[in-house]
């Protein structure tokens, strides 16, 4: 079997979910041609999604120092700084991924991501209008162009933005906390707390009961409001209940 035969078959195990199969299928690859980019990303790509980032990282590199043309490589990369935590390097790559293809659009969802994460809302914004511009229908652009605006104060754009992603994206808890969050910020109460328990429904988790609070709160349904918030914070001494 030749690398370019075993590289056919691990893909193919890969889009099937077989990662067992794959891995060995890329490892033998890597074997036949150990300069093979390909085999190493996607033994990195491999590696990151059966939880061994470091591997993955190492990996990866190694696929762009053969090939640093490869816009897909970094992109890859810059996913797995960011599940890393190490946004900064996550936006170095995406970058360098933008600036080979500057239409490219998970480099510039990936850019938007790191520069949110680093408090750059603007240059966030601008990268996942460029996305959007793109693939107008990706429900995951609009959606982060939502947290954009929410991060700016035009909370108007964000419930636009989130609203439309929601179509799409309808099981996502944190966008229909996000969108409670921004409707409350214009005073639209009912509509904030209808959108908290949306997100209740998918994660019962404190935060969107809290959330619901202060929108059921800010309607002055001060019943349901008091029963919503978490019961430490109704029972504390700063948050008296009656």
């Amino acid at each position: 079997m030749t690398a370019a035969e075993a590289l056919t078959q691990a893909t193919e195990h890969h889009r099937s979910g077989r990662l067992a199969e794959a891995e060995t299928l890329y490892r033998q690859a890597l074997e036949l041609e150990p300069q093979n980019a390909d085999a190493l990303h996607l033994l990195g790509v491999i590696s990151q999604q059966t939880g061994r980032p470091q591997l993955a990282e190492q990996f990866i590199r190694q696929a762009i120092a053969l090939t640093p043309e490869r816009v897909d490589f970094h992109c890859n990369l810059a996913r797995l700084l960011l599940a890393l935590n190490r946004v900064t390097e996550a936006g170095v790559e995406a970058q360098t991924a933008r600036k080979l293809d500057p239409n490219s659009f998970d480099a510039l969802l990936l850019f938007g991501c790191a520069a949110l994460q680093l408090g750059e809302s603007k240059h966030a914004a601008a990268s996942f209008e460029k996305a959007l511009s793109v693939n107008p229908e990706s429900g995951e652009a609009h959606f982060y162009l939502g947290r954009a605006h929410m991060a700016t104060g035009d909370f108007a754009g964000a419930i636009e933005q989130l609203t439309i992603a929601a179509k799409s994206l309808p099981k996502l808890p944190v966008l229909h906390n996000s969108l409670a969050i921004a409707l409350a910020s214009v005073s639209r109460f009912h509509e904030a707390a209808a959108a908290a328990e949306n997100a209740i429904a998918l994660e019962p988790s404190s935060a969107h009961y809290a959330n619901r609070g202060v929108a059921l709160a800010g309607a002055c349904r001060w019943n349901e409001a008091i029963e919503s918030f978490p019961v430490r914070w109704r029972s504390s001494p700063s948050n008296p209940r009656h």
